[in-house]
């Protein structure tokens, strides 16, 4: 199978292949392409618009650190639905002793989603198949009959007879709390991702705030204080809860009975979820067993409700599902007790750069808006994660798509309005061959963020594109 463009010429006939083009590399853009690959009986083409050099890694999977875990054990995070154990079956041929419960490295699943693709690119059984992988940035895309014309950032055009928005976790635009600091300042760090922006400042014996207390912060707070060299003096996250990801069991229940939550109201499902709780030997095997009906107690919930529960309880839900690692949980719970890391409820009221401009002056409002702090840091970084309302996003891309129609904010305003996994336009009608899959459907599912629920999303995709290229 070629790694490289082809047409109907180098197959040898002038069958034209079906284009496929996957707009984002990370694990949905590259299991999308896997599942493609392994399913197609037709001519297809297949080309992943991905900026980065490797595929499949995205944001969460492209990490150097060894200490960043993944937060489900071993035994929970194959990339194929229909092998379960297929994950924990390549971690053994790779690494010593592995155990179905234990928490790998990040970095590692990243190696082992490449090596997937790798493999299926060796073995596809379809010679008038092609995978391409151009590395670049779509910055526009247009309906153009029954084909779409996507112009890359490099200057190029490409052509698709289907596109796949596989665009990950978004980025977010300047936040309004930074106040009077600017957004480039060199005191601040607005993508916490940003290897280039991490080399350019000084942490070793630095106070530096964290705004966000979710999986991002505790990512950052374990890069920043593994080494005591360079570490921090003292780290403040703040947000506004003030809530830290909990922690799995130290031995993680692989076998968790499943439950199905009322379909009513959120606080009825969240009710009867805190009962299961009380009479199971532990709250996780609840959190847990509600996993398999979650997309569909969310599909029934009224629009209302579907609100209430993202402004309201979404943050304690995600705190408790999206859990770190016993290990990580340890670490992060000694670093508070040694005062080091101080976790705080609250809002920042003023950011302004201190008078002789070596530091950052903060005001920051406790939780319940009585008690009031001032702080003074040597660093800002931004950890609040993706973003999803078409206001908060950083995407120019898909911005563009929002103000032409072509994409559309759900009912809760957080990702687009999808019907499956099919794209609906500003007028409510399916956008002819364009899909989603991944965080853009949170809005829709809640949960569409993590492996079993992506690998299910890529095979369903792959299958409905595959014949789609069969009756053309």
């Amino acid at each position: 199978m070629s790694e490289h463009p082809t047409d109907a010429e180098a197959f040898g006939h002038s069958l034209s292949p079906y284009r496929v083009v996957i707009i984002g590399g990370g694990v949905s853009g590259a299991l999308t392409a896997v599942h493609l690959l392994r399913q197609s009986r037709h001519c297809l083409s297949v080309v992943i618009v991905e900026p980065r050099q490797d595929i499949g890694l995205g944001l969460a999977y492209s990490t150097a650190c060894d200490d960043h875990l993944l937060n489900v054990p071993a035994a929970g995070m194959s990339a194929l639905a229909e092998e379960p154990e297929h994950f924990l079956d390549f971690a053994r041929r790779h690494l010593k002793k592995v155990q179905p419960v234990d928490f790998l490295s990040r970095k590692f699943f990243g190696f082992y989603i490449r090596s997937l693709l790798a493999e299926v690119l060796e073995n596809a059984s379809e010679p008038d198949c092609s995978f391409t992988h151009v590395q670049d940035l779509v910055k526009d895309m247009e309906r153009c009959g029954d084909v779409y014309k996507l112009s890359l950032a490099g200057g190029e055009d490409i052509i698709a007879d289907t596109v796949v928005l596989a665009l990950g976790n978004l980025p977010g635009r300047r936040p309004n709390w930074l106040h009077k600091l600017p957004l480039e300042d060199r005191h601040y760090i607005h993508d916490p991702w940003s290897r280039e922006r991490w080399s350019q400042v000084q942490t070793a014996g630095a106070d530096i705030l964290i705004v966000g207390t979710g999986l991002t912060a505790v990512d950052k707070v374990l890069e920043l204080t593994k080494d005591t060299r360079t570490g921090p003096q003292r780290i403040v996250a703040v947000s506004r809860h003030g809530l830290l990801p909990r922690a799995h069991l130290a031995l993680p229940e692989l076998n968790v009975p499943p439950l199905t939550l009322p379909e009513n109201t959120a606080l009825a499902a969240l009710q009867y979820l805190k009962r299961q709780a009380g009479q199971k030997a532990d709250w996780r095997l609840a959190v847990d067993g509600v996993r398999a009906c979650t997309q569909e107690f969310w599909k029934h919930l009224p629009v209302l409700q579907k609100r209430s529960f993202l402004r309201h309880l979404q943050t304690y839900w995600d705190v408790h599902r999206h859990r770190m690692a016993p290990r990580i949980a340890d670490y992060i719970k000694s670093l508070e007790g040694s005062g080091r890391l101080q976790v705080v409820a609250g809002r920042l009221e003023k950011m302004e750069l201190s008078a002789d401009g070596r530091r950052v002056d903060v005001l920051l409002a406790h939780r319940g808006g009585a008690n009031f702090e001032n702080l003074s840091v040597d660093l800002v970084v931004n950890c609040c994660g993706p973003q999803s309302t078409p206001r908060a996003i950083d995407c120019p891309f898909l911005t563009r798509l929002y103000e032409r129609g072509m994409v559309v904010a759900n009912d809760t305003n957080s990702g687009i309005k999808v019907d499956g996994l099919e794209v609906l336009d500003g007028a409510g009608h399916s956008s002819r061959n364009l899909y989603a899959l991944g965080p853009l459907l949170k809005g829709e599912l809640l949960e569409s963020v993590a492996v079993p629920e992506i690998r299910v999303q890529a095979q369903d995709l792959a299958r409905l594109i595959c014949r789609r290229a069969g009756k053309n």
